[in-house]
């Protein structure tokens, strides 16, 4: 089960607050006129869709809560009346009665100067600005009624990323010949990656499917591993995960990494579990890719493919298995359970590898739980 984000704070904090002084007390709120009155209210962030039947548990980093920042209108006006900061997801904040949508920031950057809803919506959220420890988050809550003093609201938030989980690795070559030369796992990466979406990408995707209809403006490791891409360590931490020591440069195709060796007489099936999770942004796949879709400066660079490269060697030559996702929305965790390594791969990591008798299997969990696979069920055979 995934565990819940530890969201709930015991004590208020003191909050940094954009907007007029707030003043009146709480003994005209019965006689002044509704948008006259100032009342206090108790803005609480929680888990929305965190919580349900993940194999993949959530790390208490993958949880962490940094800053949270509240931002307050009134419903279905964009002028902000009130916005907050603080290292805690429950806060006090001072503004007139009434009815309020309220937008609420987790671990992002302080947008304290912003003073319109459409102002803060169309911020750019940057898959670099993320760790595996300080993850954005956003929600929203709207027309909510703020009309006395001691009033509560509870702002669901998702986090914006995707988050790609390999279990396992089993060694299972149909060939005797092959089955008995040495094979590495050398690195695992995401080519292809969304690296950034507007808020609003997100706050519009509320619409109780929780998927997002994004366009990302940025990618990385385009086609292949990019040392440009990967020189930003945040960056480099998400996408990419290299088992060769002492790794130079991802183009060095000449050094080996971990080796999933034989055991037994006959080579039989052996497996590795690398249990390696990699982040990217939403992408909505929203093609039919062929393996040749590379993503460009133009209105056609949605359409491509995001894919997890398993790159390994046998005996000596370095061949690539690339698995597809498929559309990838936020704060859902596609898992592959097993990858059965059959045959040899590509020789080009953009080319996704052809499925045969065996099964493609993803699942998707909040983190929604997506298990990758024709059965469901997250084994894959390559």
């Amino acid at each position: 089960m995934m565990k819940k984000i530890a969201i709930y704070a015991a004590a208020f904090a003191a909050l940094v607050a954009c907007n007029k002084e707030m003043g009146p007390s709480a003994q005209s709120e019965s006689v002044l006129p509704q948008e006259e009155r100032m009342v206090e209210v108790t803005l609480n962030a929680i888990g929305h869709g965190i919580t349900t039947k993940a194999v993949v548990e959530d790390t208490a980093d993958e949880a962490k809560v940094n800053n949270v920042q509240f931002f307050v209108f009134r419903a279905n006006e964009d002028e902000l009346e009130v916005c907050t900061s603080a290292a805690m997801t429950t806060q006090t904040i001072s503004c007139t009665a009434g009815k309020k949508d309220v937008i609420a920031l987790i671990n992002a950057p302080q947008y304290q100067d912003v003073s319109t809803r459409t102002e803060l919506l169309a911020k750019i959220s940057e898959l670099k600005n993320n760790t595996r420890s300080n993850f954005e988050m956003i929600g929203e809550a709207e027309d909510k009624d703020m009309l006395k003093t001691g009033d509560a609201i509870a702002v669901a938030v998702d986090r914006i990323a995707s988050r790609i989980v390999i279990k396992k690795i089993t060694k299972n070559f149909t060939s005797p010949a092959l089955q008995a030369l040495e094979f590495s796992v050398d690195r695992i990466y995401l080519i292809n990656a969304a690296g950034n979406s507007t808020y609003s990408d997100k706050i519009d995707a509320f619409d109780g499917t929780n998927t997002l209809r994004i366009e990302p403006l940025k990618w990385y490791n385009i086609a292949k591993a990019n040392d440009g891409d990967l020189a930003d360590a945040n960056v480099k931490s998400l996408v990419y995960n290299s088992y060769i020591d002492a790794e130079n440069s991802s183009a060095d195709y000449t050094k080996k990494g971990h080796v999933i060796a034989n055991s037994g007489e006959g080579n039989p099936a052996v497996e590795w579990m690398p249990n390696l999770s990699l982040y990217a942004y939403p992408n909505e796949n929203i093609c039919n890719a062929d393996g040749t879709d590379i993503p460009s400066a133009d209105a056609d660079a949605k359409h491509v493919d995001t894919r997890l490269v398993v790159e390994a060697t046998v005996g000596v030559k370095k061949y690539f298995y690339s698995i597809t996702m498929p559309q990838m929305d936020s704060n859902k965790s596609y898992e592959i359970e097993n990858l059965t390594i059959t045959r040899t791969g590509s020789e080009d990591p953009n080319l996704p590898t052809v499925f045969y008798d065996g099964e493609f299997s993803i699942t998707v969990n909040d983190w929604t739980l997506v298990k990758l696979g024709e059965a469901g069920d997250g084994n894959i055979q390559l």
